[in-house]
């Protein structure tokens, strides 16, 4: 089965071709084929792509830069947190050591008070035994 291919050639000339080869011989001529690389040597094409490539270049260091910032940001972010959690727990510190303090004044302040009771109730007994002592008279007192 003969086809008529006709091809645009690059320079406006065309080119007919009459092939007999048959769709069966076809499919395994290609099977074993391999496309060469395709060239380009059109000076708007190139320039197009070289344009693009120097695009997407500058464009993926715009984004390499602003990840960079934005690593930069999050490190300070990160350093003044550190800073603020030492901060905060120098400020624990103090706390507990005045808790500790507060402790201690505390049991002091029982002990005194225990202390106070403890005078309290002697003197307690002494006035209640001087006080007795007053009441009986003074004949009971001379001889005892």
């Amino acid at each position: 089965m003969a086809s008529d291919i006709s091809l645009a050639v690059a320079d406006g000339d065309s080119v007919t071709t009459t092939d007999s080869t048959t769709p069966d011989s076809v499919s395994h001529l290609t099977d074993s084929t391999t496309a060469g690389p395709v060239t380009t040597t059109d000076p708007l094409t190139a320039i197009g792509i070289q344009t693009l490539s120097q695009a997407d270049v500058e464009h993926e260091r715009d984004r390499a830069d602003q990840a960079e910032r934005q690593v930069e940001i999050e490190w300070q972010l990160v350093e003044e947190g550190r800073k603020r959690i030492d901060e905060l727990q120098a400020s624990l510190a103090d706390e507990r050591r005045r808790i500790d303090g507060l402790h201690t004044e505390l049991a002091d302040a029982r002990t005194m008070a225990m202390i106070s009771g403890s005078e309290a109730a002697v003197l307690r007994t002494q006035l209640t035994l001087l006080t007795d002592e007053r009441r009986r008279p003074w004949w009971q007192r001379w001889f005892q």
